[in-house]
């Protein structure tokens, strides 16, 4: 068999796989959650074009397939094992290797939340989590599987389902990222304020919120132009924008997170009289 360390080259992976017959990937019996997901990271680095099965329970792999989180006991010249524990546990997950030695950073950086993820499953830090949410995390859906007498192999299938689901939204987010990057962000009076002067996916605004911390988005797209605020702060409520505006059309919302002339939902028909920096001077002045 062949071990791949964090020193191999993809290339020499690549081409062995190759030469091989249709290879599988194997994963360990009574595979947990990291397994699987270690399994899923080697399913997109080499784009799907592969099967994905459970080890026989004799731990002889005597044909050409690749071994993920899982050194047989006995196997063939061809066979390839990929498996972090013979890395002197550089690596906290068989996935971390995986994005490691196939330079996933390069070509799909958005799974890097999913081999971090691994890391806390296989280190034991996901227990750290509070009640209720370390009952939801993948290892709770296997376990539940397997009270509902699923064999390994589908439970296999049906994790790498909701992970193609995980995968889209990964993939998603980065974008959105990547976005936020070029989004104008300032500090008004002690506070972050993004500008936003395009129409962008709303996960955008979730990454200004949740990762950049921004406390208001004003936007102004289109005909729409408003401000939203935080759910993690409660003051100030800018219905008290409601002072300075002199023009109809403007919603403000109870709770306060919203002053809006148009939005995704409810856009204007026609541009509002107030541009991004009167929304500015009337923020500054409610802070």
């Amino acid at each position: 068999m062949k071990i791949v360390k964090s020193n191999t080259k993809k290339e020499e992976i690549l081409e062995a796989i190759a030469k091989m017959n249709a290879p599988p990937i194997i994963v360990h019996t009574k595979p947990d959650a990291d397994a699987v997901i270690s399994a899923f990271i080697m399913w997109k680095a080499l784009d799907h074009h592969i099967e994905v099965y459970v080890a026989p329970e004799n731990g002889e792999i005597l044909y050409d397939a690749i071994c993920v989180d899982y050194t047989p006991k006995k196997a063939s010249d061809s066979v390839i094992v990929i498996d972090h524990h013979s890395e002197n546990r550089e690596y906290k997950s068989c996935a971390s290797l995986i994005y490691k030695v196939f330079e996933l950073d390069k070509t799909k950086p958005y799974l890097r939340p999913l081999v971090d993820y691994a890391d806390a499953l296989d280190t034991a830090e996901w227990v750290n989590l509070p009640e209720p949410f370390k009952d939801f995390t993948l290892g709770s859906l296997i376990n539940a599987l397997r009270q509902c007498n699923y064999d390994d192999q589908t439970i296999i299938f049906k994790c790498f389902d909701i992970l193609e689901y995980f995968d889209k939204y990964l993939r998603v987010k980065y974008e959105a990222y990547e976005i936020a990057k070029k989004i104008d962000i300032r500090q008004i009076d002690g506070r972050k304020v993004a500008i936003v002067s395009d129409e962008y996916p709303p996960t955008v605004m979730g990454v200004l919120f949740d990762d950049y911390g921004v406390d208001f988005i004003i936007y102004h797209t289109g005909n729409n132009i408003g401000v939203t605020r935080n759910a993690k702060i409660t003051e100030p409520s800018l219905t008290k924008l409601a002072d300075y505006i002199d023009e109809d059309g403007w919603f403000f919302h109870h709770a306060g997170f919203i002053a809006c002339r148009g939005s995704r939902k409810h856009p204007a028909t026609t541009p509002s009289k107030y541009t991004v920096d009167n929304l500015i001077n009337m923020l500054s002045k409610i802070l």
